[in-house]
């Protein structure tokens, strides 16, 4: 078992995997960020997704 800092809220936490957050909520905060980061940098990612996967 090793003793790591959670990447999120910065806690030291036990785990005995390679888990990177402490809890599933810091897990959902990291993928928010994530997830508006690049919303910010594509912001029509999405709309362009949808359309090419209908039109298949």
């Amino acid at each position: 078992m090793s003793v790591i800092r959670c990447k999120t809220c910065k806690k030291l936490f036990n785990t005995t995997k390679q888990e990177r957050y402490c809890s599933k909520e810091c897990r959902k905060e990291a993928r928010k960020k994530v997830r508006k980061k690049l919303e910010t940098k594509n912001p029509e990612y999405m709309k362009n997704y949808m359309r090419e996967y209908r039109e298949k």
